[in-house]
């Protein structure tokens, strides 16, 4: 797909990093490709309007994701449990085709005329955490509810052989989305990734006395 908005780019300043420095590389929407240098780095100061509307995004994104009542400790198991039961349906999580992977795109939320289930296709990755972060930016669309609108023969074939050539598909459009739609999606997927990772820091340690951890 020409000017698709999933790429992988270096990370951005407020991004999560859910491999805890070890990441080099975050899912992001071409919308903020404007905040950064060709070279992927920063272009300078953050100006205080895009800050502002940054911290915005991060608050309406804590508050979306606190009022799903997500189980603890979260896991990415445990999390998509939880978006099926939200969304009534089965989820099923499958890496994306080669040839949609070569036209740029990363994560696709996409539901097929006769099944009783929804897809999520992503970029084949050894990674657990790139994988992760790629079914996070889409359950943030799922989360915002955004439309799935009905594919052009010639997306349906980038899909094969994950589906019949003549498959009745739909998937969301980001060309109907604004920047700040794909954003606050982005926003959500990175609030999905840090509660994980509390959560998982917090099991590590243990439970807790007040005399402290039990062993």
């Amino acid at each position: 797909m020409v000017g698709s908005p999933w790429r992988l780019r270096a990370l951005r300043p407020g991004s999560v990093d859910m491999s805890n420095r070890d990441s080099r590389y975050h899912l992001l929407d071409m919308s903020n490709a404007d905040s950064a240098s060709p070279e992927g780095g920063c272009r300078g100061a953050v100006s205080g309007e895009h800050s502002l509307r940054y911290e915005k995004r991060t608050e309406r994104a804590r508050d979306l994701v606190a009022a799903l009542h997500l189980p603890h400790p979260l896991t990415a198991e445990l999390l998509h449990r939880h978006m099926e039961g939200l969304r009534g349906k089965t989820i099923v999580i499958r890496p994306a085709s080669t040839r949609l992977v070569e036209s740029g795109v990363c994560g696709l939320w996409i539901e097929v005329a006769g099944e009783n289930f929804e897809r999520i296709h992503h970029a084949p990755t050894d990674s657990a955490v790139h994988r992760q972060q790629f079914i996070n930016h889409e359950f943030g669309h799922m989360i915002l509810r955004h439309e799935k609108e009905l594919l052009p023969i010639e997306r349906v074939a980038l899909l094969a052989p994950l589906i019949p050539l003549d498959a009745i598909a739909y998937a969301l459009s980001r060309s109907s989305f604004t920047d700040d739609q794909e954003a606050l999606a982005e926003a959500i997927g990175d609030r999905l990734a840090l509660i994980m990772l509390e959560d998982e820091a917090d099991a590590a340690k243990g439970p807790q006395t007040g005399f402290g951890r039990v062993l």
